[in-house]
Order: C-alpha cells, then sequence, then structure tokens
C-alpha cells in the first residue's frame, strides 16, 4: 500500500485524530482511513496472526465489546444508532489492527517520542489558549461565555466543556511527552502549570479525580522506574515530594476564579446524576437479559416518565450504560474484558511491563466502570479509548517485537 511507502503517515493521522478533537466530529476522519487501511491490508493478508499477539488481544477486545450490542439489536429502542455504534467500532477494530501490524513491522510508522512529543504540543497550545481566555474572558479566537453562560473555561472547545475531560484522559501521553522533553531541557517541566490550572479552572470533577490519579500513578511509576535502573534516589525522592506542590499549583484558578470555586460545593449535579442513575434503574427488569441497545435510555426513561423529550443523553455512569445498553451480557463482557487486560499487563515481561506501563494506565482510566461524565458508547468516548487503547497494544506489541518476545 502506498501508506506503507511513506514513512511516518501512521504517525501523522494518530496527531490529526488528537489535533482535530475540538472541530465537530472532524477526529474520526483519520481513523477511518487507517480503518481503510487496515481492511486492505487484511483483503491481502497481510496480518501474521500467529506471531503478533498484540492482533488476537485487540480482536478479542473488541469482540466483548461488540458481540453484547449485536444481541442488543433484538430488542435495540434505536436499532439504527445501534447499528451505526457497531459500524464504528468494526472500524475503530480495523484501524487498530493496521496501527499494531505497522508498528511492529514498519516502525518508522510510529515513533513513539516524537508522537508523545507532537501530543504534549497540540495540549500545550490549547493549554496557553485556555489560560488566556481564564484571565481575560475571551480565548485567543475570540470565544468565551456569553450573558448569562457559565464561567467555566472551555479553550479552543468553545462552547463545549470537554477540555477538562480530553486533558484528564491525555494525561499521560502528556506527562510522557514533556519528559522526554525534560532531558534536555528541564523548564519543560513547567508546562505543567497552565495544563493542571486549565483542568482545575474547567470545572470538570470527573475530569479532577482522573488527572489525580493519572499524576499520583505515574509519578509512582516513574520513581519506580528511576529506582529499577539505580537513579539517584534524591532525584526519585524529588519526583514524588513535587506532586502535590504541582496540585497546589494547579489549584490557582480556585483562588482567583469564584465561579470555578462554587463547583466545589455545588451538589445540584450531583442530585441530577442520582435521578438519572435511578431512572435508568427503573428501566432494567424489562431489558436485563441483552439491554435496549445503545442511545436509547434518555428517550425510554422520558417514555416512563410521561415526558415528550429525553432530559439526559446517556446514563453518566460506563457501568450502568453498558447494563441498560447489553444487560448482563454486555456486563459479563465488559468484566472480562477488564480481567483478561489485568492478566495480560500482568504477565508482560518486566522490562516491557516497565516501559509501557502509562499507556496502560490511561487505557485504564478511560475504560473505567465508574466514570460518571461520557456515554460509553459515546463518539468522542470510543474514539477516545480506541486511540489510547490501539496505541497501548500496538507499543506494547512493538516492545515484545525488539526482545524478541513476539509482538
Amino acid at each position: 500500500m502506498a501508506v506503507l511507502h511513506h514513512p511516518g503517515t501512521t504517525y501523522w493521522l494518530l496527531v490529526a485524530a488528537i489535533f482535530l478533537l475540538p472541530f465537530g466530529t472532524l477526529y474520526q476522519l483519520p481513523m477511518a482511513v487507517l480503518a481503510l487501511v487496515g481492511a486492505t491490508l487484511w483483503l491481502r493478508g497481510r496480518f501474521d496472526w500467529q506471531q503478533t499477539a498484540a492482533l488476537r488481544w485487540l480482536t478479542i477486545a473488541f469482540a466483548l465489546l461488540t458481540l453484547p450490542l449485536l444481541l442488543a439489536l433484538l430488542t435495540a429502542y434505536d436499532p439504527q444508532r445501534t447499528g451505526l455504534t457497531l459500524l464504528r467500532l468494526s472500524a475503530y477494530w480495523l484501524a487498530g489492527l493496521a496501527i499494531i501490524h505497522l508498528a511492529v513491522h514498519h516502525p518508522r510508522q510510529l515513533p513513539e517520542r516524537p508522537l508523545l512529543l507532537a501530543v504534549a504540543a497540540i495540549i500545550t497550545f490549547w493549554a496557553v489558549d485556555a489560560y488566556w481566555q481564564l484571565f481575560t474572558g475571551r480565548n485567543l479566537f475570540g470565544q468565551g461565555p456569553g450573558p448569562g453562560e457559565l464561567a467555566q473555561v472551555t479553550g479552543i472547545f468553545h462552547p463545549n466543556f470537554r477540555i477538562g475531560l480530553i486533558f484528564a484522559h491525555l494525561s499521560l501521553f502528556f506527562l510522557e511527552g514533556v519528559r522526554h522533553l525534560a532531558r534536555r531541557h528541564p523548564v519543560a517541566w513547567l508546562l505543567l502549570l497552565p495544563y493542571l490550572s486549565v483542568i482545575a479552572a474547567n470545572g470538570t470533577r470527573t475530569a479532577w479525580i482522573v488527572t489525580a490519579l493519572s499524576l499520583l500513578l505515574w509519578s509512582l511509576w516513574l520513581a519506580l522506574l528511576l529506582r529499577s535502573r539505580n537513579a539517584p534516589s534524591p532525584l526519585a525522592r524529588r519526583l514524588i515530594l513535587a506532586t502535590p506542590l504541582l496540585l497546589l499549583a494547579a489549584a490557582f484558578p480556585f483562588i482567583v476564579h469564584p465561579a470555578i470555586r462554587s463547583r466545589l460545593s455545588d451538589l445540584e449535579s450531583s442530585r441530577i446524576r442520582l435521578e438519572i442513575w435511578q431512572a435508568v434503574w427503573n428501566l432494567l427488569p424489562d431489558y436485563w437479559v441483552t439491554g435496549i441497545g445503545s442511545h436509547g435510555a434518555g428517550h425510554l426513561a422520558a417514555q416512563a416518565a410521561g415526558l415528550t423529550e429525553p432530559f439526559f443523553s446517556h446514563p453518566h455512569l460506563y457501568a450502568l450504560d453498558v447494563l441498560i445498553s447489553t444487560g448482563v451480557v454486555g456486563v459479563a463482557a465488559y468484566l472480562l474484558l477488564w480481567l483478561l487486560g489485568i492478566r495480560l499487563y500482568l504477565r508482560l515481561p518486566t522490562t516491557t511491563r516497565r516501559a509501557v506501563t502509562p499507556y496502560w494506565i490511561a487505557t485504564a482510566l478511560i475504560l473505567f466502570p465508574l466514570s460518571p461524565h461520557w456515554g460509553f458508547y459515546g463518539n468522542l468516548s470510543v474514539h477516545l479509548a480506541s486511540w489510547i487503547g490501539c496505541l497501548t497494544l500496538a507499543l506494547t506489541a512493538r516492545q515484545l517485537n525488539d526482545r524478541g518476545g513476539g509482538g
């Protein structure tokens, strides 16, 4: 294929899949191109299913996500949207096959360090833009909250508030990019301040939790990595001591931004989520085996309450979204996916596991069952989970292949 003759094509497509996130649904286009590449490679018999174990891992993972949805078509409230979700997941599976194959057999297609630096550069630009909005009320493009709108930082994603969660779920890639850059330029560590401040000022509490977990787990991993390499212990100690200082610096917007400070004591959103969970739970007795398919809970709950319009778009809890969408069949598959993922990670050779741990942490956080913000089958959540998960398996496979363990 032509893509194989242009070193770095896969790299640029993966970078574009992040860069285009603020621009509607354009972020899906690069992964669609990779899906076409994957389909072509498959039809031409290029995949080495026996030697490249990651291809089998990815296929099992997507099978556990798609087969319950396929079964849910029998009782789906909206078969068309459920079918589209299935097609989207299948496309990301094909894209993932291509990413893994190219990472293992054509390493120049996916240079790890440049990819991390590119993600860090994109996020830094977004952070500076949002930081400017925090203090002036308008980002670099003149966008900001209008009269009567909530004064939370939205940055380049205005008027959507998703910047906090996107930053949070890309934290591990950003942190690794900054770490690579800081090897030559220690001042690069200062990039964490606007980054963390924007997450704090965005006011999305789920983003705060994901970011705190990412920073904590990454710091512990890095301290253990430095220790295993016999790095000077003061460096590891300084790293761990820096974590609360960074969190304190990230709390700065709360001091100067009253609208964000009020989010700490806001109980209204929690009350609304409880009402949504109760409404979804009440639907389960009639659909507990195979569920209602994706994107149907809000409409069914509205009908049950005698309303003409849905009062929520998704259940705001991954585990509950899987349960109502695919029933106990889907929940069992979701649990099995987690168990197999943990087993696979723990069985990796020690050197490989040390090298890829940040990416596995990011994958675990984007698939965490108690995540209460996005819908599990939403366009953006599927995109980010697929991007992170496929990249994690690709980099793991290449590590194994480089060490002669088979990808």
